[in-house]
């Protein structure tokens, strides 16, 4: 396994970034800041790492420490409780220079407060990655720390094998509009391809709940050594996936080996999204 190269930090704002750290925390991912919003002193504060509290509006260092820390920060951000402080630490990144990647949660039933963020965050960050809050607060939670932990693993090259996929293709599907759909799941069994599909595109993702056609499209597929991926399994998922976002889609294709996988396989979809097809799921 590759040496990690790119610092990076999260950064959350409200609860559900805050619970999503402690399942990271528990799994003991290595080399990422976590770092809680404090709206009383405006202040960063340090959850688990060594890293010092930053204060926003008096520490003139701030966002100098951040951008050292972290080449690649994440904001999470639920938008039923969306602030302007959200849109103001990603201005003051974005004008340092830190690549920001902003995951929002948007609740269906809070339509206007999801535009709210979205319209407001899209200028000043890099990219916004959208999951869907379906009314279970516990799985949306858990979507948001195996998000992190995923683009994590790929900008940091975790799986240093010829067929991985890197940062650059991160960036390349990213660049078509700064918006994206992710989705990610594990399977195993005898019907781990189909369970592996469905779970992947399914609530908390957002998929199916947007109904949209990406034009570029990053599949992953990683599978454990005691039972490796077929060719027959390999074919399947492809297939089935174009036929559920689109053939047409530009496909950035990779598969790695992780032992700890065991039996499983697991899958890693990253797709671009256009502006129509936000405004399309809030009714705009």
């Amino acid at each position: 396994m590759r040496t990690a190269k790119v610092r990076t930090t999260a950064i959350g704002i409200d609860s559900i970034g805050l619970q999503a750290f402690e399942i990271i925390h528990k799994k003991r991912v290595a080399n990422i800041d976590l770092l809680s919003y404090s709206e009383e002193n405006n202040t960063l504060l340090p959850l688990y790492a060594s890293t010092r509290a930053l204060n926003l509006v008096n520490d003139s260092a701030c966002v100098h420490d951040l951008r050292d820390n972290g080449e690649v920060v994440y904001l999470i951000i639920d938008a039923a409780n969306y602030t302007n402080v959200a849109y103001t630490l990603a201005k003051t990144l974005a004008n340092q220079g830190v690549f920001t990647i902003a995951v929002i949660v948007l609740s269906p039933k809070l339509r206007e407060q999801s535009a709210e963020a979205i319209q407001q965050l899209n200028p000043v960050v890099d990219t916004l990655i959208f999951l869907a809050n379906d009314d279970d607060f516990n799985l949306s939670t858990k979507a948001v720390a195996d998000v992190i932990i995923t683009l994590d693993n790929i900008i940091k090259e975790q799986r240093s094998q010829e067929t991985s996929v890197d940062y650059a293709d991160l960036k390349h599907v990213w660049n078509v509009s700064g918006m994206a759909a992710i989705g990610i799941a594990e399977a195993e069994g005898k019907a781990r391809t189909n369970d592996l599909i469905q779970n992947a595109l399914a609530a908390p993702y957002i998929f199916r709940k947007f109904e949209f056609m990406p034009s570029t499209l990053l599949l992953n597929i990683i599978s454990g050594t005691t039972a490796e991926l077929e060719m027959e399994e390999l074919t399947a998922i492809t297939e089935s996936i174009q036929n559920e976002l689109g053939i047409e889609a530009e496909i950035i294709f990779g598969h790695a080996l992780d032992e700890s996988l065991g039996s499983k396989i697991k899958l890693e979809l990253v797709a671009s999204m256009q502006p129509t097809d936000v405004r399309r799921f809030l009714g705009k």
